[in-house]
């Protein structure tokens, strides 16, 4: 399960609804993903997850919180909009993996050099 929010004030309202619809869309249609929309005149917020668990499984929960924003003069800049969506929907796209459990075993897995940050036990990186 994850969360989006997306906070604003009265001014950019109108472009934190655009946002939120994205990124909605983004969940629903890349991720395969149902959400919850909660929104208000300040807020708009995508819950998207299974809730339901039994109460005899043990459950680990995992908390992630990465910030982004965005100025308002930035805002017209399409440019720097359109970065600050794509790190928006390439956080969840990777949080929806690991949802997922796309686990790769360590057999499988290459050595890296321990300054490389890359991921390459999924592949992925530089």
């Amino acid at each position: 399960m994850f969360s989006v929010s997306i906070k604003s004030n009265d001014i950019l309202k109108d472009e934190a609804i655009k946002t939120g619809n994205n990124i909605s869309n983004f969940i629903k249609e890349k991720l395969n993903k149902n959400s919850l929309i909660i929104k208000d005149s300040n807020a708009y917020n995508i819950v998207s997850g299974n809730v339901d668990t039994n109460k005899d499984d043990l459950v680990a929960e995992i908390n992630f919180t990465c910030e982004f924003s965005i100025s308002q003069n930035e805002l017209n800049d399409k440019e720097k909009l359109d970065k600050f969506i794509f790190y928006i929907k390439s956080c969840l796209d990777n949080l929806s993996s690991i949802e997922e459990n796309k686990y790769l075993p360590l057999h499988y897995r290459r050595n890296k050099d321990k300054n490389d940050r890359s991921d390459k036990s999924s592949r992925t990186g530089t």
